[in-house]
């Protein structure tokens, strides 16, 4: 018998995702309304925040997916496939997954790198340090890294 009840860290993931996803919801509404009133750079600036907190919202949900594997998934061709062939086609699509988000957190960890280098400031946000926005897909690699290990050595993932 399967227990459904949810574990500490697929919650803490769950809530941890609702911070950034109020953040963006919050700054677009601000936006709109401050189209009444305030000047085009200060919507322009409460725009990019909400674009920011969105590539966090993706970035955590990129985990998320990873977890339960569910990010490159066909049920139409799984259910007509045999469970030998499904496990298979798993193992691969876990060996492609982890070689492509180290491929990309290879990539993440120089543009962060260059960017701290080069003290790179947001102009459409003043005084915002760009690695902020930078940093959202490098965790979400990292996140999904782990989530995808811990799905298929451990205990830890669904």
């Amino acid at each position: 018998m399967e227990n459904k009840k949810p574990r500490f860290l697929d919650e803490f993931e769950e809530n941890i995702m609702l911070i950034p996803m109020g953040i963006s919801l919050l700054l677009i509404l601000v936006s709109f309304v401050m189209q009444l009133f305030a000047s085009k750079e200060a919507i322009t600036a409460v725009q990019q925040l909400s674009y920011y907190a969105y590539a966090w919202v993706a970035s955590i949900a990129l985990a998320l997916c990873a977890r339960d594997a569910k990010h490159l998934r066909i049920p139409v061709l799984e259910a007509k496939m045999s469970e030998k062939t499904k496990k298979t086609l798993y193992v691969i699509h876990d060996i492609l997954g982890l070689v492509v988000l180290g491929v990309m957190l290879i990539f993440s960890f120089k543009l962060i790198g260059a960017t701290l280098a080069e003290n790179g400031m947001d102009k459409k946000v003043p005084g915002l340090p760009l690695v902020i926005a930078y940093a959202a897909p490098t965790v979400g690699y990292v996140w999904a890294t782990i989530r995808t290990l811990m799905r298929r050595f451990g205990k830890g993932g669904k």
